[in-house]
């Protein structure tokens, strides 16, 4: 055996155990026996890990999706829309088709939040009296969550100028803009491979406060492109 400076030899430790535990023999024994008792406890771990990992394999959630949109460009993710909104004429206003058009980004799957814009145009009190006007603008945000199949809960907050206009410096007096907080249930439905149709009823939160007062339901049909 080769000496060491500053580590035991072999023979050295095997005269200290021998004088501890008695023959050479008891001491191998004991040795054996420290390794069979090390080999079973391994064994016993290993199998606790296996019904681990089995239980945990078992507690997966098995309607677990993965988020099919982070694997596409941004640019794959956005959804253009448009929708057209026609309300009738009353004492205040003519008859009048809001034209709408958005963007819109897929957060996944089942989320989708987005910016858009509207112009109302005028058609004049009735069909005898058709006359084309420029009854005001608007700006609205929305967020789209799927519910179930094809029905999407929708919400969102709209900012609208309701008052005719000639040009569009009338349209930075904010006081004039009226503000609406909309929710609702939207159906979407496939109209071709790259267009889908889009039918949105929705409740203004805030059509008491509106001077003079809109109406409280509002029903949209648009389309979105893929």
């Amino acid at each position: 055996n080769v000496n060491v400076g500053g580590l035991q030899t072999r023979d050295h430790i095997l005269q200290v155990m021998t004088k501890r535990f008695g023959s050479v023999a008891n001491v191998q024994q004991m040795f054996g026996q420290q390794v069979q008792g090390s080999v079973s406890t391994l064994n016993q771990l290993k199998d606790k890990i296996s019904q681990l990992v089995g239980t945990t394999r078992d507690l997966e959630i098995p309607d677990f999706k993965p988020n099919n949109q982070k694997v596409k460009q941004w640019k794959n993710r956005l959804e253009l829309g448009t929708n057209l909104q026609t309300v009738k004429s009353n004492r205040f206003f003519p008859s009048t088709s809001d034209i709408g058009i958005s963007i819109g980004y897929k957060l996944n799957d089942k989320s989708i939040i987005g910016i858009g814009g509207s112009y109302k145009m005028g058609w004049g009190k009735d069909i005898r009296h058709i006359i084309i006007t420029h009854e005001g603008m608007g700006i609205r945000s929305f967020i789209d969550y799927k519910i179930k199949g094809n029905i999407w809960l929708t919400g969102g907050g709209e900012m609208n100028y309701k008052s005719e206009f000639d040009n569009f410096e009338v349209l930075n007096n904010y006081s004039a803009w009226q503000t609406s907080a909309l929710v609702g249930i939207s159906k979407k439905y496939k109209v071709s491979n790259k267009m889908k149709g889009n039918a949105q009823l929705m409740y203004d939160l805030l059509w008491k406060e509106q001077v003079p007062r809109t109406q409280p339901v509002l029903f949209r049909v648009g389309y979105h492109l893929k």
